[in-house]
């Protein structure tokens, strides 16, 4: 059975806003259920509505990723991690 990647992870979204110029930066940690990071996990994000892909990153070795300049807007996350069942969270 493969194993989960917590949703824990998804509640440490830290995202900052500049109003002047609508844009923001979203930084994640991605976390296993027993609070490990995921270094080299795959996190895409998705621009809804139309679930266009807005950028992909890998997390560093502390399972951190950092998305700087996004356009204000609807996100979610998709993570995959080798090993993991997929995990999508809209924020």
């Amino acid at each position: 059975m493969k194993k989960v990647i917590s949703i824990v992870a998804l509640t440490l979204i830290n995202v900052t806003l500049f109003a002047q110029d609508e844009i923001g930066n979203i930084k994640a940690t991605i976390l296993n259920t027993t609070n490990t990071p995921l270094g080299s996990s795959s996190v895409s994000l998705i621009n809804l509505p139309d679930n266009s892909m807005a950028d992909g990153k890998i997390t560093d070795e502390n399972g951190i990723v950092f998305f700087k300049d996004i356009p204000i807007g609807n996100y979610s996350l998709s993570i995959s991690h080798l090993g993991y069942q997929k995990k999508k969270s809209i924020m």
